[in-house]
């Protein structure tokens, strides 16, 4: 269904034009290679001590996302998400992410992380069999290595590939709503659950609160500012806070996992207190 509205929006938008200027050209396949490779060329392997701490707070934002992403998957793929079993999916899961990584670092590439939008798709089509995830990733690398394939995806109009990332996004957030509703959900849950989605979603919708501003804004930002005289590691800790902050969901699965510790487990809910027919 993803790759037919994909193939019918670049059809119709390869005929069209916007003030004389057509959306889909030729250029970017014509000036590509045929074939290409990840290593085109070699560079000295080594550690940049300022780029740690940015790192580590990176790789916490994917680790975040990779179990959320891994737990939607189970409950599209009609797996429990709880047990055992759901614990060594998330480990493997994170396992995969971290050797993955490892090689996007001999790269030069920002570590990996699961696609989410995999839940939707999944979802959709109602295939969980990991014959296809080995199919795709061989396909994957198959044209990661055909350059004029790349490029016919580059060429591919934002409106067309944002239209079809909308409809997948839209399907993650209903896996996420069917898994806050999988337990029952108590006054606990209910509270944890709010107070994460209002930072979360409140940082997402106003992305303002914590970038630096436009124009004359830019003198007042709302945020730790970079000092030019700020050193090494003060900087890269100032990179990580600031990663970690814009990102919705570390922030969310920050406020929620600090209120889950914090909140007592044994409070008497009124949903579960009887209540007498007068």
């Amino acid at each position: 269904m993803v790759i037919w509205g994909l193939l019918g929006g670049y059809a119709i938008s390869a005929h069209a034009t916007y003030e004389g200027d057509r959306f889909v050209t030729g250029e970017k396949m014509k000036n590509s290679d045929v074939f290409t490779f990840l290593w085109v060329e070699t560079f000295p392997i080594g550690i940049h001590a300022p780029a740690i701490i940015p790192m580590l707070f990176a790789f916490m934002v994917t680790a975040m996302e990779t179990f959320g992403n891994i737990t939607a998957t189970e409950y599209a793929s009609r797996l429990c998400p709880a047990g055992e079993a759901h614990a060594k999916r998330i480990q493997g899961g994170l396992l995969g992410d971290t050797i993955s990584t490892f090689f996007a670092a001999l790269g030069t590439t920002p570590p990996n992380t699961t696609l989410s939008q995999n839940n939707g798709i999944v979802a959709l089509t109602r295939c969980a069999s990991i014959s296809a995830g080995y199919a795709s990733g061989f396909w994957l690398f198959i044209f990661g290595m055909i350059a004029k394939i790349g490029s016919w995806i580059l060429s591919i109009p934002d409106c067309v590939l944002g239209g079809a990332l909308t409809f997948l996004f839209a399907n993650i957030i209903v896996s996420g709503i069917k898994l806050i509703g999988f337990h029952r959900i108590d006054c606990r849950t209910h509270y944890i659950v709010a107070a994460s989605l209002a930072l979360g979603v409140g940082i997402a919708l106003v992305p303002t609160f914590l970038a630096p501003g436009i124009g004359a804004s830019a003198e007042r930002p709302n945020q730790w500012p970079y000092n030019e005289g700020m050193s090494d590691t003060a900087n890269s800790f100032h990179v990580g806070c600031m990663i970690a902050i814009n990102t919705p969901y570390f922030i969310g699965r920050i406020t929620a996992t600090i209120l889950n510790m914090i909140f007592p487990t044994d409070v008497i809910d009124d949903a579960d207190l009887e209540i007498e027919a007068t």
